[in-house]
């Protein structure tokens, strides 16, 4: 099994997911060390050159080379990224 094995399948819908959520995402998987300077240097240098989408490529790229042992950590830095009007539910 190749090491993104685990994205290319879906790939379509992951960086149809992350493109408009790609500074939220990039800094959820910053604090959870998921991804480097390094990382969010080319994630923004290729949203820069071309557009949102191709940034979502990248980051999906990254994200299929840190491999399944690193999944985990993945969904658990997603999970803290706020969806819009969470906090209105969650204030009752």
């Amino acid at each position: 099994m190749e090491h993104y094995s685990l994205w290319t399948e879906e790939h379509g819908y992951l960086v149809e997911q992350f493109t408009n959520k790609q500074e939220s995402i990039i800094g959820a998987l910053f604090q959870h060390f998921i991804i480097d300077d390094n990382d969010k240097e080319q994630i923004r240098k290729e949203k820069k050159q071309n557009c949102n989408e191709d940034g979502a490529r990248k980051l999906v790229e990254i994200l299929g080379y840190r491999g399944k042992d690193s999944m985990p950590r993945i969904i658990e830095a997603l999970a803290t990224i706020k969806r819009p009007y969470q906090n209105i539910y969650n204030a009752g």
